[in-house]
């Protein structure tokens, strides 16, 4: 999260890969908090267990959040 918020992670258009959503975080307000930077700083997010053998990469404002629909359902 430090990277995040100080713009060391890299230039907008990287991409952050994890496996899965839920390996974000173990807070749900910390995982809530780098999409949320993740967004600002024009960073992707590649979760490997979506989309078939390769995955699938979003963009912040696509992942979910409270209210939002479930990532499995996209």
């Amino acid at each position: 999260m430090t990277d995040l918020t100080s713009g060391e992670f890299g230039e907008p258009g990287d991409v952050l890969v994890l496996w899965e959503i839920s390996r974000l975080a173990r807070e749900t307000g910390k995982g809530v908090a780098i999409i949320d930077l993740s967004e600002t700083g024009g960073y992707l997010i590649h979760l490997t267990s979506q989309g078939g053998d390769l995955g699938r990469t979003y963009d912040p404002p696509e992942l979910e959040r409270p209210g939002r629909a479930d990532l499995g359902d996209q």
